[in-house]
């Protein structure tokens, strides 16, 4: 191995300047309070007093992390248990709006059924009517009337209402 000069240009002792930390700067009030001619145990009492202060500081800052933690974990339980209950009642009305839908679509089937039942009947008693040359008079009654000697001899109240509510919509 053969000696090789730095290719960094030398300098002398002399050129190179104070060195300071600039990371921990000191504060301008330990600067001043260094200045003013304070003794060495004073400034250590300082040193105490803002270590116990720092310590203070972040212990008060822990507790409050931790009270602010714990108020939002009880936020997230409240939000679950309040989403919980939200699709508990969800599912409950879904399950009664389907039953009461099929329920629905089953009584319309069988009025729908005895309709045409009754539509056969009609039509079967027309047919002997005309085998045997009876002329069918017209109804004395209006339709109104009809469906009210209809629903006087029906025995559920909520059935009678829901032929009501057809035969409105029917005419």
């Amino acid at each position: 191995m053969s000696y090789r000069p730095s290719p960094f240009p030398r300098r002398s002792v002399s050129s190179v300047g104070p060195f300071t930390v600039k990371r921990k700067q000191k504060s301008k009030e330990l600067v001043d309070f260094i200045l003013e001619g304070k003794s060495v145990a004073e400034l250590d009492a300082r040193i105490r007093q803002l270590e116990e202060s720092l310590k203070k500081a972040v212990y008060e800052q822990q507790k409050w992390r931790h009270q602010c933690r714990l108020m939002e974990t009880e936020r997230e339980k409240f939000e679950q248990s309040v989403q919980m209950h939200y699709e508990k009642d969800k599912e409950l009305l879904e399950i009664e709006i389907k039953t009461l839908k099929e329920a629905h679509l089953s009584k319309v089937q069988d009025l729908l059924n005895t309709i045409g039942r009754l539509q056969k009947t009609i039509d079967a008693l027309r047919e002997q009517l005309g085998k045997h040359d009876i002329v069918e008079e017209p109804c004395s009654r209006s339709d109104e009337a009809s469906t009210e000697a209809i629903l006087s001899r029906l025995d559920d109240t909520e059935e009678a209402e829901f032929i009501k509510h057809l035969s409105h919509l029917m005419t």
